[in-house]
């Protein structure tokens, strides 16, 4: 796999996230961002996406905890493994990356997901599910095809979100204290590390995943200020927060 192809989802209310998420990946030339437009207001593609998709307009309610459906990955999902044949790293649009991802992490892998990172380890994040999906890597074969279409349908047959969803049915079979590979449901499951590749604290990841910044002026402030230092010195931001990476000065502790 010499190019990974990166899909986000959008509307029109996170278009400016994905333009930024864009931003970053043309720093390197081992990955693509392809954009679904999947907002339910208008039937016209936006501009910056490549696909329309149709979804459910249930896609940005809310379940019982107030955590967002998002049931529209599994159908977005699936239709780009039928349409190119290639696997994908589905991604949140409100990611940047900071550094080249090495894509033999995803070599002989049928399914990459992250667990629960150590600033979502409270109850309330775990009620909404074991791992964080707003970075799940899919390798197209007929395994994968087969368990995206029985996510879509979990997602769809109950107000959970895609990541409660999603959580469920690897629940029994996978140890979400433990890295590396595990079988699941006839699948390689590989498990990375969040620090690394879905960084909800954005101090040491490759890929930074900037929660909260549609919702709150502080975090967007601070998003766009990061996005400006990785779009204007994107090899000494790498280097930066590859140190912080490897010595760990600057990392979120959880408070007692």
């Amino acid at each position: 796999m010499r190019t990974l192809q990166l899909l986000t989802c959008i509307d029109q209310d996170f278009e400016e996230f994905a333009c930024g998420l864009r931003t970053t990946v043309a720093s390197y030339d081992n990955v693509d961002l392809v954009i679904y437009d999947i907002d339910t207001r208008t039937p016209e593609k936006m501009a910056s996406a490549q696909y329309k998709a149709r979804v459910s307009p249930t896609y940005k309610s809310l379940d019982c905890h107030n955590n967002i459906i998002a049931n529209h990955k599994p159908s977005c999902i699936l239709d780009f493994l039928d349409r190119t044949g290639a696997p994908c790293l589905c991604i949140d649009a409100d990611c940047l990356l900071t550094g080249r991802i090495d894509l033999a992490v995803f070599e002989g892998a049928d399914l990459c997901i992250t667990p629960r990172g150590v600033r979502e380890s409270k109850a309330h994040h775990l009620r909404n599910g074991l791992l964080n999906s707003g970075v799940v890597f899919f390798a197209n074969n007929e395994r994968v095809r087969s368990f995206v279409a029985e996510w879509h349908e979990a997602c769809m047959a109950s107000a959970v979100s895609d990541q409660k969803a999603l959580s469920d049915l690897l629940e029994g079979g996978i140890d979400f204290s433990r890295l590396g590979d595990q079988s699941c449901r006839g699948m390689t499951v590989r498990l990375l590390d969040p620090e690394v590749y879905n960084d909800t604290t954005c101090r040491t990841g490759i890929i930074f995943h900037c929660k909260s910044v549609g919702r709150l002026a502080r975090k967007y402030v601070a998003y766009r200020l990061l996005l400006l230092w990785l779009k204007y010195m994107p090899r000494f931001a790498s280097y930066v927060i590859g140190l912080n990476r490897r010595y760990r000065w600057i990392v979120y502790r959880q408070r007692g």
